[in-house]
């Protein structure tokens, strides 16, 4: 091989290298970004709902349950379910969708005062809330559809990206 073609292989493996680290880079950083963003949606629709079951006298679960259904911020497959100092829940938005607890998990949950975790598709928090000398754990999970989506579009556009950039240094 003369030194013109076998040039033209090392520079096209060396661009190729950097495009896909930096494309790699660049996804690591939009996936963080987008799971950060849901769970601190999650965790304030959780806070919110817990003030108000517990901090408003006026509002009950039923009014509470019909304000959580509204479809301002309704995420995909949402439950957020309160659980008082025995475990018990006394309080769910959704009746279809419910997730996995334990002893356990309601242990961790109130020593750390904030954990997250996954259950199949499901992206959950629990959160260890002290109100008014009341003890309440709040589970809030959803399916993150618009994050998922978003992460295909970005990985669609960048192996885009990748596949031209090698046939623009190749020429």
């Amino acid at each position: 091989m003369t030194i013109q073609p076998r040039l033209t292989v090392y520079f096209t493996m060396l661009v190729m290298a950097l495009v896909f680290v930096l494309s790699f880079v660049s996804y690591i950083s939009i996936q963080g970004y987008s799971q950060q963003e849901f769970y601190s949606r999650l965790e304030e629709k959780a806070r919110i709902t817990a003030d108000l079951l517990l901090k408003v006298n006026e509002v009950d679960s039923a009014i509470l349950k019909s304000i959580d259904r509204s479809e301002y911020d309704l995420l995909s497959h949402e439950n957020i379910s309160i659980y008082n100092a025995s475990n018990h829940e006394i309080y769910t938005n959704n009746d279809s969708v419910y997730f996995k607890t334990s002893p356990g998990l309601f242990a961790e949950i109130r020593s750390k005062k904030y954990v997250r975790y996954t259950e199949g598709p499901h992206k959950i928090v629990g959160i260890y809330l002290h109100s008014k000398g009341t003890d309440v754990v709040v589970t809030a999970g959803a399916i993150d559809v618009k994050g998922d989506m978003l992460l295909r579009k970005v990985r669609t556009g960048l192996f885009i990206t990748l596949v031209a950039a090698m046939f623009v240094t190749l020429l």
